[in-house]
C-alpha cells in the first residue's frame, strides 16, 4: 500500500513538473512569434519605402529632363500673335432620341403603377431583393 501511495506521489509531481514546463514553453512561444512578425513587418515597410524612393528618383529625372517649359511657352507666344481663326461651335449631326432608363427609375415607375416587388423583379429579371432594396432607397431619399 505504502509502495503505491509513493509511485502516486512521485508521478503526480513528474506530471506537475512537466506541466510547469509546457506552460513556460507556452508563454515564450507568443514573444517569438511576435519578434518575427516585427521582423517581417520591419522588412515590408523598408522594401516599400525603398520602392518609393526609386520611383520618386525615376519621376525626379523625369521632371529635370523635361524642364524646357520657357521655349514652349516662346512659341506659343509667337503662336498668339497670328489672328486665330473664327470659332464655329460644331452642330451634332443626329442627336439619338433613344435614351436609357435606370433601372432604378424602371423599378420606381413600375412600383407607382402598383405592381408588387415579386412582380417587378420578375418583368425586370431581376432578384426581389435587389428591387425591394431599390425601393427603399428611394423612400429614404425622399424623407
Amino acid at each position: 500500500m505504502t509502495f503505491l501511495l509513493l509511485t502516486s506521489l512521485l508521478l503526480h509531481l513528474a506530471s506537475f513538473f512537466a506541466i510547469v514546463i509546457l506552460y513556460r514553453r507556452q508563454e515564450a512561444s507568443p514573444s517569438q512569434d511576435m519578434d518575427t512578425k516585427m521582423r517581417q513587418m520591419e522588412d515590408i515597410l523598408a522594401a516599400y519605402t525603398e520602392e518609393m524612393k526609386d520611383s520618386n528618383d525615376q519621376l525626379l529625372k523625369e521632371i529635370q529632363g523635361t524642364s524646357k517649359p520657357e521655349k514652349t511657352f516662346k512659341q506659343t507666344e509667337r503662336n498668339t500673335n497670328q489672328v486665330p481663326p473664327v470659332y464655329a461651335p460644331p452642330f451634332p449631326e443626329e442627336q439619338d432620341t433613344n435614351m436609357e432608363v435606370s433601372d432604378r427609375a424602371k423599378v420606381m415607375q413600375l412600383y407607382a403603377t402598383g405592381k408588387k416587388p415579386a412582380q417587378i423583379a420578375e418583368e425586370l429579371q431581376m432578384g426581389t431583393g435587389e428591387v425591394e432594396l431599390l425601393i427603399r432607397f428611394h423612400h429614404q431619399l425622399e424623407n
